[in-house]
């Protein structure tokens, strides 16, 4: 299996094939890698109602940090989960 020189993870892990004309992303693992609630916080399309999504996490061990909101300027919802393993995940979606 080929493996990128400057990542400590394979191409199994970090799947670079998918690059079209929309945003994508991967999630990875590696030996050094540890769940954390103190860096960035990506947010990811929670769908038509992110709430769905909520009601999985505390389903799964998640807890949710802040609950389904509107945003300021009215565009949709978002909220703040930490997953299972501890790291810091925001929602967005438009109902």
């Amino acid at each position: 299996m080929r493996t990128w020189p400057s990542l400590p993870f394979s191409t199994s892990e970090f799947n670079l094939s998918h690059f079209y004309n929309f945003v994508t992303g991967v999630i990875v693992k590696g030996e050094d890698f540890r769940p954390s609630a103190d860096g960035v916080t990506i947010y990811l399309n929670g769908g038509d109602n992110l709430q769905v999504i909520l009601d999985r996490v505390v389903k799964n061990n998640g807890r949710t940090i802040i609950p389904k909101t509107p945003h300021a300027d009215e565009v949709g919802y978002f909220a703040i989960f930490l997953d299972s393993e501890g790291n810091k995940i925001g929602l967005h979606s438009p109902n």
